[in-house]
């Protein structure tokens, strides 16, 4: 039940209820700091000894225990409503302990920034514990149709209430990659020649409460999307802007990419506007809920790729008249061979580029994600592994 009333009369039954207890019910098993009755500010008239009464309990609390370990993929894990299918009422204090299994990846499902983990605000006096031995990834914005911006990246963690968090040796945290800009319109088609703008990244964590983070594993921000190529014209030929950008990577080579696909572009048929390709997707496919398998995007490992992403395709041709405009810009990232190192947040993502000698506006790589970004809250890091980029 909620918290005990302030007046009037109040049973045995509801102070088992409220602090747990064994049957038959005595009054005796509730002083304060014995085996079911806590020391919370709100129990302070309660005895540790010696004479009880049933007005000796007045807005009294006891606490909801929640330990959970999760052992398969999860979308979209929200400490709040999991405990509260598991009976927690809303007002009750709460210890919660979480952990994440190594090889479990919890992550965001749809577009819109859902995070792929987030703790809400909670009743004071609440204790909160999350070890995680997995990863933790924001879901990565979708690839922009022609001349569209790409969407944002997810955010990884959002933590809205105090929390303690535990980020192991095998434990990785980052933000989703933006989704590429769309390629420009062709310029006879009467509408934007100018490409898409690159999605920003999602941030690896952002606390809006105290943090205290001890990390031995990876946290990173994810990297802005690439831009889309404008489209240009010459005389009376007409060049179709180039597809948007790959969705920007975490920031380290070694850790999978949630970024969104390359956007589209156009082409004619017949003086007939079509898409090709269409829309870009999502970061993530094929999940199916919690335990769902997942399919990702592109895992950009150089040991195994061949290193640096490789910028998003022009739009198709259907006749000598009509020609591949410039690519888009490449997804944020670190490469071996085209960018600087990685430093300060998620990398920002490449502007496309544009063919022909009129050049329309070529959209803009999309912004990179923070490894740690502060809404308020005092935030303690110990850090024996690698955090890229700036937090705060």
């Amino acid at each position: 039940m909620a918290i005990l009333p302030a007046s009037g009369q109040i049973s045995l039954d509801d102070l088992q209820s409220q602090f747990g207890g064994s049957t038959p019910i005595s009054i005796d098993e509730y002083y304060r700091n014995g085996s079911y009755v806590t020391s919370l500010p709100a129990n302070s008239g309660i005895p540790i000894s010696g004479q009880l009464s049933m007005s000796s309990f007045y807005g009294g609390t006891g606490i909801f225990y929640y330990t959970s370990t999760i052992t398969t993929n999860y979308g979209n894990y929200n400490l709040n409503s999991v405990m509260s299918s598991a009976g927690w009422d809303g007002v009750k204090p709460v210890v919660a302990n979480i952990t994440i299994n190594s090889g479990v990846t919890v992550y965001g499902v749809g577009y819109g920034g859902t995070p792929a983990f987030a703790i809400d605000s909670l009743p004071t006096y609440s204790t909160v514990s999350v070890t995680n031995n997995g990863i933790i990834a924001g879901y990565g914005g979708y690839g922009a149709g022609t001349a569209g911006a790409g969407g944002p990246g997810g955010v990884g963690m959002s933590i809205s209430y105090s929390t303690t968090l535990i980020n192991s040796s095998t434990g990785a945290i980052f933000g989703g990659g933006g989704g590429g800009g769309g390629g420009g319109a062709g310029p006879d088609y009467g509408t934007s020649k100018n490409g898409g703008n690159g999605g920003a990244a999602g941030d690896a964590i952002i606390r809006y409460a105290n943090l205290t983070l001890t990390n031995n594993g990876i946290i990173g921000g994810g990297g802005g999307g690439g831009g889309g190529g404008a489209s240009a014209s010459y005389d009376s030929v007409v060049y179709e802007g180039g597809g948007g950008g790959v969705g920007g990577r975490t920031g380290t080579q070694i850790v999978p990419s949630f970024g969104g696909a390359a956007g589209a572009s156009v082409y004619y048929i017949g003086w007939t506007r079509y898409q090709n390709p269409s829309a870009g997707s999502n970061g993530l496919t094929n999940y199916s809920g919690a335990g769902g398998n997942i399919s990702i995007y592109d895992i950009w490992n150089p040991n195994y790729t061949g290193g640096a992403p490789l910028p998003g395709s022009g739009g198709g041709v259907s006749s000598p008249v009509f020609y591949y405009g410039a690519s888009g810009g490449r997804g944020g990232s670190v490469s071996y061979t085209d960018q600087p190192a990685w430093a300060g947040n998620g990398y920002p993502g490449q502007g496309g580029g544009s063919g022909g000698s009129t050049v329309a506006t070529q959209g803009t790589g999309g912004l990179g994600g923070y490894s740690i970004r502060s809404g308020g809250g005092t935030l303690t890091v110990v850090t024996l592994g690698t955090i890229y980029g700036t937090y705060q």
